[in-house]
Parts: structure tokens; C-alpha cells; sequence
């Protein structure tokens, strides 16, 4: 959840014209946050790489993200969780989705929306 938030940034991340991650920012998702042993493959469009699907879309409900002019930007509470801060209202999640165990920082099986 954190990697996501502190992709988005200052300046956001631009979206491709239909509205996904552009295709490395979804590489660098699925090997950055460990998730390149599921997927055979590029695992470069959004549309096709759950993981990185769902926490956009989770992060977007929860109102963390935002899209604007093209842009997937935070969000007032997005900035306010990236600078350290929680978010009124958002639920404690340990596991996360999709399919982790989320034990703790260290277990490969945690999931993507882990805080």
C-alpha cells in the first residue's frame, strides 16, 4: 500500500489513455513488492496483473488515490497516510489482498494492501 502511495508522490503518475498504469510502473510493482513469481510473463498491463489491479482500485475506494487530468495523484488523506499520518476511517487491514497471509513484513505471502 505504502509503495503505491509513495510512487503516486508529489507529482502523481501518469496514467495510460484508457486510465491504467502505464506498463513500467506495473513491472516495477510486481518486482519491487515480490509478486514476480506468480505471473509468467511481462506482467506489464495492469488490466492483466491482479495484484497490482486490486490495490490500485482498493487504494482509489479507501480514497487514498485519485485520478486527475490523466494522473493518479493523492489524495488530501493519501498525502496525509504517505507523510506517516492514518487516515480517519481507514480500516486496519494485517493481510491485505489478494491471498496474503500477511504475518508480518517479512512473510513472501503477504499481501498488497498490507499496513
Amino acid at each position: 500500500m505504502q509503495w503505491l502511495l509513495t510512487q503516486a508522490g508529489a507529482d502523481g503518475l501518469q496514467l495510460t489513455q484508457d486510465g491504467y498504469l502505464k506498463p513500467a510502473v506495473v513491472r516495477q510493482a510486481v518486482s519491487e513488492l515480490g509478486w514476480d513469481y506468480r505471473w509468467p510473463g511481462a506482467a506489464s498491463r495492469e488490466s492483466q496483473t491482479p495484484p497490482v489491479l486490486v490495490l490500485r482500485q482498493q487504494l482509489q475506494a479507501w480514497k487514498l488515490l485519485r485520478k486527475s487530468k490523466g494522473r493518479l495523484v493523492l489524495s488530501p488523506a493519501g498525502r496525509k497516510m504517505h507523510d506517516g499520518g492514518r487516515p480517519l476511517g481507514l480500516p486496519r487491514h494485517r493481510g491485505g489482498l489478494p491471498g496474503g497471509r500477511g504475518d508480518g513484513p517479512g512473510d513472501p505471502h503477504r499481501g498488497p494492501l498490507a499496513v
